[in-house]
């Protein structure tokens, strides 16, 4: 009775807030569609409309899961996407290369989900949560207290594009996940996205690589000597941020597909210090 109902609608609920889910009911009936005949752009449209309805239903529930994890999520960050889960699972592999506490400092985080799974995932991980929408932020705090970390994440307010404060010290693993929409791309995007997300979690810039070219250098001093780099990518960005990796002097440079077989995470090491030779003392 009752507490068959109610477990019935909580299971709904998981199901209603998981990309998963909604990718696999765009699969049948894309499947159902193109079986039946109907034509190619006719399924993509109702697929768009289904996308579209899962990211609505998000924000009215106001959750959505990531990594086994629950987050809140409002109109004020991006809903964390499935392919992201790449970028947060290759992080954790990089910090476990690392004995002892690390740090791992997530960049444009907004609603925290990456920085947030990592800490939860490693218990010897502090995490720094860095955005610039005030509205990221007050959800980084709501999803810091929601999974109990409060001893261990903090969120501060921050522009990538400019240099980090040296306050924020250095870190084992810097993950990114900036905008990376070209300009002129935004008004063709999935109704699903333009119409519902932020706009300034997506414009990266004319040719979408903006936030790669400042992060890339500008925030390299906060990243301990063999400390890893990673970013999550558009499609057919990853040798152009790659590339900027190795011109900025990184080192171990991996690009790594996500599970549609698309280039998602380019990463990069900052190379270990090396001590200078010593002068001759015959010189000068």
């Amino acid at each position: 009775g009752r507490k068959g109902g109610r477990e019935m609608n909580i299971d709904w609920k998981r199901k209603l807030t998981s990309r998963k889910f909604w990718m696999a009911l765009v699969g049948l009936v894309t499947s159902l569609l193109l079986a039946f005949g109907a034509p190619e752009s006719t399924a993509t449209q109702v697929s768009g409309c289904i996308m579209a309805a899962a990211t609505a239903i998000a924000y009215i529930i106001g959750e959505w899961d990531f990594m086994g994890l629950r987050f809140f999520v409002n109109p004020a960050a991006l809903i964390p996407r499935v392919d992201t889960e790449m970028l947060a699972q290759l992080a954790i592999s990089r910090l476990k290369e690392h004995p002892g506490h690390t740090r791992v400092l997530d960049l444009c985080a907004g609603t925290g989900c990456v920085g947030l799974s990592i800490a939860a995932t490693l218990k010897n991980t502090r995490a720094i949560l860095v955005d610039l929408s005030d509205g990221a932020l007050d959800l980084c705090k709501r999803n810091i207290r929601r999974h109990k970390l409060t001893g261990r994440a903090v969120y501060l307010k921050g522009d990538a594009l400019q240099p980090p404060s040296h306050t924020l010290g250095q870190f084992d693993a810097l993950v990114c996940n900036p905008p990376y929409i070209p300009t002129g791309d935004l008004p063709a995007l999935d109704r699903s996205v333009k119409d519902y997300e932020p706009m300034l979690a997506l414009d990266g810039g004319s040719d979408g690589l903006d936030f790669y070219r400042a992060v890339t250098t500008l925030w390299k001093p906060a990243l301990k000597p063999g400390g890893h780099l990673l970013y999550e990518v558009g499609v057919g960005q990853s040798e152009d941020v790659a590339w900027m990796l190795v011109n900025a002097g990184y080192e171990n440079i991996r690009i790594t597909r996500d599970t549609g077989g698309i280039d998602r995470v380019v990463e990069g090491q900052r190379p270990f210090e090396h001590p200078e030779p010593d002068a001759d003392p015959e010189e000068g």
